[in-house]
């Protein structure tokens, strides 16, 4: 019956097998980074030779200048604008500046029911 003997190793073997666990984790690294490094330039190179206007977001026209027209300003109206505006983007209106405003004449309902529901929400009509 042949068995098989197992014997301790010495402290120099388990050095080596140490060094050479450390060796081949380092070198799965710098494999690794080289790789990343060639992937990186090659997608770089690819999204400097794609048309500009396929790709990346649009920027927003600009707004042409219109001539400020000032009539008669309707203050509890131009608040529950600027109430509605503030509320429905949740920012302070203190954050955003209105540049015009435009009298749509289909939407006069909707400015009503807003000026109704400002007025009795924090009493403008006094």
């Amino acid at each position: 019956m042949s068995g098989v003997i197992m014997t301790m190793g010495t402290v120099g073997d388990a050095l080596k097998i140490s060094a050479t666990g450390f060796a081949l984790v380092f070198l799965a690294l710098v494999c690794l980074g080289v790789f990343i490094t060639i992937v990186s330039k090659i997608v770089g190179a690819i999204e400097k030779n794609t048309p500009k206007g396929d790709a990346g977001p649009k920027q927003p026209a600009k707004p042409t200048a219109k001539p400020v027209v000032e009539d008669k300003v309707d203050t509890a109206l131009l608040a529950a604008i600027i109430g509605a505006v503030s509320e429905e983007t949740k920012l302070s209106v203190d954050k955003f500046t209105i540049t015009s405003i435009e009298e749509r004449k289909s939407d006069d309902a909707l400015v009503a029911a807003i000026v109704g529901a400002v007025s009795a929400e924090a009493d403008l009509s006094n």
